[in-house]
């Protein structure tokens, strides 16, 4: 048995070699005495010290530790505060959009948005041109979500005017906790049943943004 690299062991009738890490050239085991596997499998070690191949992540996932001891995994990159997407509604030199109203209404702008996940928040911004046809009269415009009042009286967007054109804007952090498909939109009323608000003024602009914050 000279030549032959390794050492030997009697069990049964006959000998059984157990090989060294030296009777192993480097470069000797190839992919085809490895063990089957599905492209994209990543071998790794469990907490016994053994091989063991992680599952195939799908796209986009990637490899993280889950600490010693432990099998790292494939999973979803967490992207906490970055913007995931932005809608609006927009329109310079527009109709007026006006009410006497006491009651708030829709002005009939909105946007429609759909969250990647519950925990994405939505960022809402609105501005417009506005005006009050009656001198000292409070107008208010509050966001909603499709039917739901994101704020009570109080907040919102409070602006008072005096017979004039004046911008306005307001913004609003939501937390729908949804993926499916959401409707914002402005309503808005006059102070009173006399005075006329105007939430959009005639020859001047609006805007309505939704921004997906992801979570």
């Amino acid at each position: 048995m000279s030549g032959i690299v390794g050492s030997y062991d009697i069990r049964g009738s006959g000998l059984v070699k157990k090989l060294t890490t030296e009777a192993i050239d480097d470069d000797a085991i190839t992919l085809a005495k490895m063990a089957g596997g599905t492209d994209g499998n990543i071998i790794s070690y469990d907490a016994s010290g053994d091989p063991v191949a992680v599952a195939t992540g799908s796209d986009g996932q990637v490899l993280t530790s889950a600490g010693a001891g432990a099998v790292c995994a494939m999973e979803g990159v967490t992207l906490g505060g970055k913007v995931g997407q932005i809608v609006y509604s927009q329109s310079v030199s527009p109709s007026e959009i006006s009410t006497t109203s006491s009651t708030l209404s829709s002005m009939g702008i909105t946007v429609a948005i759909t969250c990647a996940a519950t925990s994405s928040r939505v960022y809402l911004r609105w501005s417009s041109g506005q005006s009050n046809a009656g001198s000292g009269q409070e107008c208010m415009s509050e966001f909603y979500r499709d039917t739901t009042r994101l704020g009570a009286q109080g907040y919102g967007m409070w602006n008072i005017f005096r017979s004039t054109f004046s911008p306005a804007s307001a913004s609003w952090m939501d937390s729908p906790s949804s993926t499916s498909e959401l409707t914002y939109s402005v309503y808005f009323k006059s102070s009173d049943n006399t005075n006329r608000f105007y939430g959009v003024y005639s020859t001047s602009y609006y805007q309505l943004t939704a921004i997906e914050i992801l979570g």
